[in-house]
């Protein structure tokens, strides 16, 4: 939890693999994931290696969609999501958007 900073969603997205592993592996998995730059939060950093833990536990189906959920700063409507995923697959041009794309991205 120290090493989380006490971050309730990093906690929430890495303490349950303790049925997995132990603690200490755990932090080690973690400190190795950890990347501070120069000049950046370490908290943040912290968050971001957490993060890696629930990417890789999603369906690799899923994966894709974490891009445009954090282009969300709160909560996104599931039926944009798919709208959105739905788009990726095909190829973007500027002539080609619609009002219901631009919705998305506003």
């Amino acid at each position: 939890m120290d090493l989380l900073g006490g971050h309730p969603l990093a906690m929430r997205a890495l303490l349950p693999r303790l049925r997995e592993v132990g603690a200490s592996v755990l932090a080690k998995q973690l400190q190795g994931r950890i990347r501070v730059e120069p000049g950046s939060d370490p908290l943040q950093a912290r968050l971001f290696a957490a993060l890696e833990f629930v990417e890789e536990a999603l369906p690799a189906e899923l994966q894709p969609l974490l891009l445009p959920l954090g282009l969300h700063e709160r909560f996104v409507d599931a039926d944009y999501l798919e709208m959105m995923a739905q788009q990726a697959d095909k190829p973007v041009s500027a002539g080609r958007t619609s009002n219901a794309c631009w919705r998305c991205w506003r």
